[in-house]
């Protein structure tokens, strides 16, 4: 069964901001900042940035590198790539994790040498189902009553697991396998 989730959070999900007796939403968007250009010194990669990343809290572990993490004490780390209904379709039947390798070898690689198998798990996630700047797309999303969202995942037994619950991949974070298997 999957691990418990807070009194009323399936409810408080389900409930509109009319009947929280919310006011609407202020504008928090950033300012736009400019694009980095590859070619540009300060680009950084996002896999080059994610590496270091795990290399600091590697470090701070004490563990060296290509050493693995003691069996009691993982380091369960969790690859979410997000607006899953914009990639193409061909990649949307694939488990994320060849999207992973293909598109982020480096990342994949260093995951692959310094981490057992079961910590880390790649997540495909798709929030609103479809683009929400195509106008009918939006009605249709605004007017449905049933979740759009989805996350994907290789599950244990090599197929593609599916399920409307965005707290997936923080599910399996915090209580590992147990924590997504229902």
């Amino acid at each position: 069964t999957r691990a418990p989730r807070a009194a009323g959070y399936d409810s408080l999900l389900a409930a509109s901001p009319d009947e929280l007796g919310a006011s609407p939403l202020p504008d928090l968007s950033l300012p736009e900042t400019p694009a980095v250009a590859s070619d540009d010194p300060n680009y950084v990669p996002t896999s080059l940035a994610l590496v270091e990343l795990l290399q600091w809290i590697r470090s701070e572990r004490s563990l060296l590198p290509g050493a693995m993490t003691p069996l009691e004490h993982p380091i369960r780390v969790g690859v979410v790539f997000t607006a899953w209904d914009a990639v193409d379709l061909d990649w949307k039947r694939e488990p994320p994790e060849r999207y992973l390798a293909a598109h982020h070898a480096l990342l994949k690689d260093y995951l692959a040498c310094n981490f057992r198998e079961d910590e880390v798990r790649v997540f495909a996630l798709s929030a609103t189902g479809g683009d929400l700047g195509d106008t009918a797309y939006r009605e249709r999303y605004l007017a449905s009553e049933k979740p759009c969202s989805r996350v994907w995942w290789k599950a244990p037994d090599g197929t593609l697991a599916e399920d409307p619950d965005l707290s997936v991949p923080l599910c399996w974070a915090l209580y590992g396998e147990p924590g997504i298997t229902d």
